[in-house]
């Protein structure tokens, strides 16, 4: 191994690490809040189903801007440019501040009618309102905890948000505990209780980075920089992070399409369509922190006009993922039944999910492959890109989905195999595209280099 492979894989290593002990902590989270809320009442799965597509749907977009953040930041860092570093995050502050306070206004005052536009009614309305009130106040911290993980990463250091999410879900599965069956002296609040705690975990855990954030010396955000924004920074933000946020938007709008056409064909099988997804999230956890070091580094290599670095730093992040993908198959040809049966009990259930489950494990490949790539043309600020290669995914899996259930009546087998096939089409487009424009930028520089 040669002395630049090892610090290139050092690095990754370093932001990739925290990045992925986060995702794998969120998605135990996940898990929790769901057996907690469904041991208490069964109807209160359902109430928080009703809630977590168009809460997170709104949600993805304060995410997807965040990622506006850390590219812009990064290839400040990069160029060395890091006054102009600091004055992008000191106006990512201020208008993530207060977007977080009109999402907190939007839910308390619309909530109940967005979950009735959900169908929700009855008993399952009330639970997903009074969830959903609690839940909501997460967002009196959030745009400063958003922007406080995102300056961090941008800057190559992980390990921050990595601790607050292990603060919010220690704490959440606590509070959890505690709210929702009354533990400990306090009163037992049943669903609301686990939109108190999860609030509550969020809110801590915003702080806990914020404080870590604004000791870092080298970057020197000022409160006086806060309230004096720069209106032509954050436009810059959302014109990169606002076809990211309409990307996520489409995948979903998609993956509940799909839902739906599930659920017209044979209703049962749309929550194993669920659980084959959370065994997807749950690998894609274990890739998605490579990403996030492929666009940190890409980002930062663009800044610095090295696009022989940016494909060095794609070429590595592709290499791990596939690895981490290849040992992740292992587990799911080994060990389907075990891990199935983990949220399962019904043999006959399990043993017919085994197939689906292992056909995942190969369709895992393009989902890194995908990634990887879609966080490397993002790193070089190119973001409207994948949002049309998204439009057509969108527009794809839709129609082969539709086909393949109501014209080949494959069943459940149709959602995966529409998925995968979308993933493996976007994945190659995105690569070449990456490869191509890196190449491009690596032989002009040549050229250039190469004139009197």
């Amino acid at each position: 191994m040669t002395r630049k492979s090892s610090t290139y894989l050092k690095v990754i290593f370093t932001i990739a690490i925290p990045v992925t002990a986060q995702r794998l902590v969120e998605f135990a989270l996940i898990m929790t809040d769901s057996f907690f809320i469904g041991t208490y009442n069964p109807a209160g799965y359902s109430a928080i189903n009703n809630v977590f597509m168009p809460y997170f749907m709104l949600f993805s977009f304060f995410f997807a801007i965040s990622q506006g953040v850390t590219i812009m930041v990064s290839q400040q860092i990069g160029a060395k440019r890091k006054h102009l570093a600091r004055r992008f995050t000191e106006t990512a502050f201020f208008f993530n501040c207060l977007l977080s306070f009109g999402y907190l206004l939007f839910w308390q005052v619309l909530g109940s009618s967005v979950l009735k536009l959900m169908g929700a009614r009855g008993e399952i309305l009330g639970i997903g309102k009074a969830y959903l009130g609690m839940l909501s106040l997460q967002f009196i911290s959030a745009g400063i905890g958003i922007t406080a993980n995102a300056s961090l990463q941008a800057d190559g250091k992980t390990l921050p948000g990595m601790i607050s999410t292990i603060i919010k879900v220690g704490l959440n599965i606590f509070l959890d505990w505690v709210l929702i069956f009354g533990k400990l002296g306090f009163p037992e609040l049943g669903i609301m209780g686990a939109g108190i705690g999860t609030a509550v975990s969020a809110i801590a855990g915003d702080a806990f980075i914020a404080i870590w954030f604004f000791k870092l010396k080298h970057f020197r955000v000022r409160l006086s920089g806060i309230l004096q924004p720069v209106p032509r920074l954050f436009g810059s933000i959302l014109r990169l992070g606002i076809p990211v946020g309409m990307e996520y938007f489409l995948w979903t709008a998609g993956q509940t399409v799909m839902t739906g056409f599930i659920n017209r064909y044979d209703t049962v099988s749309s929550g194993y369509f669920l659980l084959l997804t959370n065994f997807l999230l749950l690998a894609m956890s274990l890739f998605d922190g490579i990403g996030v070091a492929g666009l940190v580094l890409i980002g930062q290599a663009t800044g610095a006009k090295k696009p022989r670095e940016a494909r060095y730093a794609a070429s590595y992040a592709l290499v791990l993922s596939q690895l981490v993908c290849t040992a992740g198959l292992v587990a799911y040809l080994g060990f389907p039944e075990q891990m199935l049966s983990i949220y399962l009990e019904d043999t006959a259930v399990i043993q017919f999910l085994v197939p689906l489950l292992r056909f995942y494990g190969f369709a895992c490949f393009f989902k890194a492959l995908n990634i990887i790539s879609g966080n490397s043309i993002r790193g070089t600020g190119n973001t409207i890109w994948m949002l049309y290669t998204q439009v057509g995914g969108t527009i794809f899996i839709i129609a082969t989905s539709a086909l393949f259930i109501f014209g080949l009546e494959l069943g459940l087998f149709s959602l995966l195999l529409a998925a995968t096939l979308d993933e493996a089409l976007r994945s190659i487009v995105n690569t070449v595209k990456f490869y191509h424009a890196q190449n491009r930028l690596i032989r002009l520089q040549e050229e250039n280099t190469k004139q009197p």
